[in-house]
């Protein structure tokens, strides 16, 4: 057996089941085309595992066997043991009677196929599965007589019980549906790979889907993990190719609104995600104006994905669009609306509205308790967190802290989805760290960072901030070559999924800092000059920013420590006209808290 080469990780896995710990027996079905190896892999894996109890059988020995026992059903039977087991995972007994079609005697076919103990049946979930030897003969021997009607039915089936648990999870039963999320999960998947082969039945089923029509929600729901961003991708790709064959435009605009919120909030890629809402607008704009539900959903995504970028005044146009049609449709207490009542919250405090923006959070806050009935929830644990960013913004340390922590309570109590985890983890620590506490916030970020590993090539956006995060930490605890590791790492992936404006323009200050600690002062010097190119940028989307102020004064020190006083002069007076920008918008605002922070800001100088 030495000579054996390759098939490594399918060695491993098969192994890793059969000798796992259990009180039961364990059963692998290795199946695949003729000659790819099948044989060898089971030969190696029985030749690595001696010292265990392992029996190997060939399927197309005992296969007659089984096939025998299938065929002693009555044809009726067999018929509907074909359509059930086009359900790939477990169902339950409504699931099984409406893929075999509206027939009365359904049940009778069900109970008869579970005492035949062809179908096992699980009293804990109250499902049903086909056993798996017996599944995989009715798969190669049993063929279904009208294949296009099952897969039809099972795409209408599947979405709307998609549709219901996404319905329950912006309500109380927020737990009940991600139970059922799993369990249905490998169902799901087999929903979305049908689409290669989408009927003219079925075609309005996938682009629904798509397109978030059901409750217009997050894709958090669905594509949560990499491999099914991977399988939302083909998904996708395959939605844009049956619009543009039935040439239908507005439809076109729907999927590439929901490809945008995929590549947005699970990649974290938000260049690529404002490109595909782009398209999707400018397709809306060429056609027929008509305000609907979808158009609200392309305007508040594109204003959110905007707002993660730093480019709040422009997020928050297209927000207050959303806004206008969601009120005229008469939505009150749907999740579309709170989202965009939300998002405006968030980047009215960003530009320091703090009015503006406290109106909107608190009244965000009052609808969400409202439509969902209790405080744990994952959505509310979000809320109480950015309720925690508007007294931070605010200067109220202490009640920050306060939602912080209670809203990651929250989360973490509710199962809530890594990244929104991520988010509350990152402010108690940065918390920690402006308080004195860098050691604390260290540890919260090394659980987040543990965490982060399992979702490798997506959530790039909470990546950076994760590093960004630790980069603060050491750098109170004067660590600097390891804060001038992370804030680096941070700005490389950073740079992957945002513009390079505003919103790396505080990441790039904060590196530099760390370098004047190492006096690697020619290096701050090409990083903040660099920087200094996006000045107007920064304050078109921002004019409140007081990172350009802080680029002047870095820059300057860095200057004077190497004897470049010419330099540093110029800088000086580059930095003075901003500082009198800056004051006359404050005191035009007669926001003090944010006059206050300018005069300190350009105060830090040698």
């Amino acid at each position: 057996m030495d000579d054996f080469v390759g098939r490594g990780k399918e060695i491993q896995d098969i192994t890793n089941r059969l000798i796992s710990r259990s009180n039961t027996s364990t059963v692998v079905i290795v199946y695949g085309l003729r000659a790819i190896g099948k044989s060898s892999i089971v030969r190696q894996i029985c030749h690595r595992i001696q010292d265990f109890e392992v029996e190997w059988v060939d399927l197309k020995n005992v296969a007659p066997v089984y096939l025998a026992f299938l065929h002693r059903m009555s044809k009726p039977l067999q018929e509907k043991l074909s359509i059930i087991n086009y359900i790939p995972g477990t169902f339950d007994e409504k699931e099984a009677l409406e893929m075999m079609g509206p027939e009365n005697s359904n049940h009778e076919y069900l109970r008869s196929a579970v005492n035949r103990h062809v179908i096992q049946k699980y009293d804990v979930h109250k499902r049903f599965n086909i056993h798996g030897i017996l599944r995989d003969c009715i798969s190669e021997y049993m063929l279904i007589k009208d294949l296009p009607l099952v897969r039809g039915r099972f795409c209408r089936i599947f979405s709307k019980i998609l549709q219901e648990l996404e319905n329950k999870s912006f309500t109380s039963d927020y737990q009940w549906a991600l139970c059922q999320l799993n369990l249905e999960q490998q169902n799901f998947n087999k929903l979305l790979t049908d689409v290669f082969h989408c009927t003219s039945d079925t075609y309005q089923v996938f682009v629904n889907i798509a397109s978030f029509q059901f409750n217009t929600t997050s894709p958090t729901f669905l594509f949560n993990s990499p491999d099914s961003y991977e399988m939302g991708m083909m998904f996708y790709k395959e939605c844009l190719r049956l619009t543009q064959q039935h040439k239908n435009n507005y439809d076109s605009s729907k999927v590439l609104s929901g490809l945008g919120s995929v590549i947005t909030n699970i990649k974290g890629d938000y260049i690529l995600g404002e490109r595909h809402y782009r398209n999707a607008l400018r397709i809306r704009q060429n056609g027929p104006a008509v305000k609907d539900c979808s158009l609200a959903f392309l305007y508040q995504s594109l204003g959110w994905n905007l707002g993660c970028q730093g480019k709040s005044q422009e997020a928050i146009v297209f927000l207050e669009k959303a806004l206008t049609i969601e009120i005229e449709l008469g939505m009150n207490l749907e999740n579309l609306i709170l989202s965009t009542l939300q998002s405006l919250a968030l980047f009215h405090l960003d530009l320091d509205h703090m009015d503006i923006g406290e109106k909107y959070q608190l009244e965000a806050l009052r609808r969400r308790r409202q439509a969902i009935g209790t405080d744990m929830h994952p959505i509310l644990g979000a809320m109480l967190n950015n309720v925690g960013e508007m007294y931070q913004k605010k200067g109220h340390i202490s009640q920050a802290e306060y939602y912080f922590r209670r809203g990651l309570e929250i989360k973490t109590q509710t199962n809530a989805a890594w990244k929104s985890i991520a988010l509350s983890e990152v402010n108690v620590a940065n918390i920690l760290t402006e308080t004195g506490r860098p050691n604390e916030a260290l540890e919260v970020l090394d659980r987040s960072m543990k965490r982060a590993g399992e979702f490798q090539n997506i959530y790039q956006d909470i990546r950076s901030l994760i590093n960004e995060c630790f980069g603060r930490a050491f750098m109170a605890k004067k660590m600097y070559k390891e804060a001038v590791r992370h804030f680096r790492e941070a700005v490389r992936r950073h740079g992957d999924s945002q513009s390079r404006d505003y919103g790396v323009l505080s990441l790039q200050c904060r590196l530099a800092e760390c370098l004047i600690c190492l006096e690697k002062h020619e290096e701050v010097i090409d990083l903040i000059t660099s920087a200094c190119r996006q000045k107007d940028a920064a304050i078109r989307h921002k004019p409140t920013t007081l990172t350009i102020l802080s680029c002047y004064r870095i820059l300057q020190n860095a200057q004077l420590a190497i004897g470049k006083f010419s330099d540093a002069h110029i800088s000086h007076e580059q930095g003075c006209r901003e500082y009198e920008r800056l004051k006359d918008l404050f005191e035009g605002l007669g926001n003090e808290e944010g006059l206050e922070k300018v005069r300190t800001e350009w105060t830090n100088q040698r």
